[in-house]
């Protein structure tokens, strides 16, 4: 549970906050209130909060003052500021203080909406954030991972690769860290070996040039898998399915279970699985000689012509269904790609199996 102060001399707002949001859904407790800047502090220094939400305006000392004041102490705490001004300028101050995010004034049914959705992610990211650290505790210390790469066991880093995409989708410093860690290693147990697998000095230029371009953690993920999998299988070890090839399966079984949605793109999956478009559209065609944006439109067809075959529905409905919101559109791409129309699939559908 993260730990909460509210600060503001509103007692109104303070009881609205504790009534109105779902505190134990979003895994945060309150530990202290506040009516002012002053008060605020001696609470800060008695129970340690992770997060403070602090109106801008107060008597005594205003939330910029008591933000000065505790960013004296830490710079690791959340603060979100609750602001009566106009939004530029409550931005502005935000910005300036290294505030999270700002709520003006009043407080509604939307506000509530906005600040559970800034808490969630807190909780969330930090969440992520221990996670991770107990992988890296339980599950990487650097002699056992050295001697899983000098058995060359590839099982062991798919695996690795997996929990580490699970526990740190949100934490894009941290995984990049992590890479880099990785790395150091792979290239010194490659050089220690004497290995031909990495071309070492103009292999390690290449591999952190690339890296350094890198700005989702997926993306970096599933490079350091690559650049590790180039070392494993290279040198004789054999893997059935390494970490990207289970990605992409992921991907797969994703694009079939939205597939009556019409916003699913490229777009939309590398937000869900946190690539880049660029990349994700890379590894989809690397890994499956197709491109994700091809491999969409083939999973709806395959779709449509099940529908067209076994059941009565219309070619409008059945559109909806594979995820087309114009059946026009639908009827073009259908023609484009299998030289028929829907109607003509399904008459000679009808009469095939007569």
């Amino acid at each position: 549970m993260l730990k909460v102060m509210i600060v503001d001399d509103d007692r109104i707002v303070r009881k609205c906050l504790r009534k109105k949001i779902p505190w134990d859904e979003i895994a945060c407790t309150i530990v202290a209130e506040a009516d002012d800047g002053i008060e605020g502090l001696q609470r800060f220094s008695e129970t340690k909060p992770d997060i403070i939400i602090t109106d801008l305006k107060m008597p005594g000392m205003g939330g910029e003052d008591f933000c000065e004041k505790i960013r004296e102490y830490s710079d690791k705490v959340s603060i979100i500021f609750l602001s009566a001004y106009e939004s530029f300028s409550a931005a502005k101050t935000s910005l300036r203080h290294g505030v999270v995010d700002y709520i003006l004034k009043p407080i509604d049914t939307e506000k509530i909406k906005q600040l559970t959705r800034i808490l969630d992610m807190l909780s969330k990211k930090k969440q992520n954030s221990q996670q991770f650290h107990a992988l890296i505790d339980n599950g990487f210390e650097k002699e056992v991972f050295t001697e899983q790469l000098r058995k060359k066991n590839a099982a062991y880093f798919n695996t690795f690769f997996e929990n580490m995409s699970n526990y740190s989708k949100q934490d894009y410093e941290m995984v990049k860290t992590m890479s880099k860690v990785m790395l150091n290693i792979l290239f010194e147990v490659a050089e220690e070996a004497g290995d031909k697998a990495l071309p070492l000095e103009s292999k390690r230029l290449q591999v952190y040039a690339q890296y350094n371009l890198l700005s989702r953690t997926m993306d970096i993920v599933s490079y350091t898998s690559e650049v590790f999998d180039e070392y494993l299988l290279n040198s004789g070890s054999e893997s059935e399915k390494d970490f990207n090839h289970i990605m992409i399966e992921k991907i797969k079984n994703y694009v079939t279970e939205n597939i009556e949605d019409p916003q699913m793109s490229v777009t939309t999956i590398a937000e869900h699985f946190d690539y880049s478009y660029a990349n994700l559209g890379h590894l989809f065609k690397k890994y499956t000689d197709v491109s994700l944006v091809a491999y969409i439109t083939h999973i709806r067809l395959n779709h449509a012509c099940r529908l067209l075959k076994n059941t009565q529905f219309t070619i409008a409905e059945i559109a909806q269904m594979v995820g087309y919101s114009n059946a026009n559109y639908f009827c073009s791409v259908f023609k484009k790609q299998l030289d028929v129309t829907p109607n003509e699939f399904r008459n000679h559908s009808k009469q095939h199996n007569g």
